[in-house]
């Protein structure tokens, strides 16, 4: 499954708001509908941010610093259009043609870089190109890994918390 900062903010989430404001229990079946959700703007290009919160005492038993991110309650999934400035697929294809692999490192979803990375002409499906996240990628061997490169067009490198 790839993963975006929306998916890990759900993975933190043990409840979530509905939409008259009422909290209750994040169950699988949630998580589910959810997750498909993400994909579903992830595949539209769109970039996806998770909202949550979590209650904290005024004076809470582990110190600022030590305050771990758990038992989130989700308010909401949002995706976001950053849309391609008009010159982006113009100059990825001047740079091809003059011979240079054009290669797309961000930190987004992989089906959201593998859909910007279509858009804007770096990568197309059915060529051999290869779309990878960044932990995949990092666990291949040095062998793997040159192995790779000549056919990687996206390298999604995910942060997380």
């Amino acid at each position: 499954m790839s993963c975006s900062a929306s998916e890990i903010i759900l993975s933190y989430a043990t409840k979530y708001m509905k939409k008259d404001g009422s909290v209750v229990a994040l169950d699988k079946t949630i998580q589910s509908k959810l997750e498909a959700q993400i994909n579903s703007m992830a595949k539209n290009a769109l970039r996806t941010i998770g909202l949550a919160f979590r209650d904290v005492a005024t004076k809470p038993k582990e110190s600022w610093e030590e305050l771990s991110i758990k038992d989130l309650t989700l308010i909401g999934i949002v995706g976001i259009e950053d849309p391609l400035r008009d010159e982006v697929p113009g100059a990825v294809l001047t740079c091809q043609k003059a011979g240079i692999v054009v290669r797309m490192v961000t930190g987004d979803n992989k089906i959201t870089a593998m859909n910007i990375a279509k858009n804007c002409g770096i990568y197309k499906e059915g060529t051999g190109q290869r779309v990878m996240e960044g932990p995949e990628f990092r666990a291949l061997s040095e062998k793997e890994m040159n192995a790779i490169v000549p056919h990687l067009a996206v390298l999604a490198v995910l942060r997380h918390f």
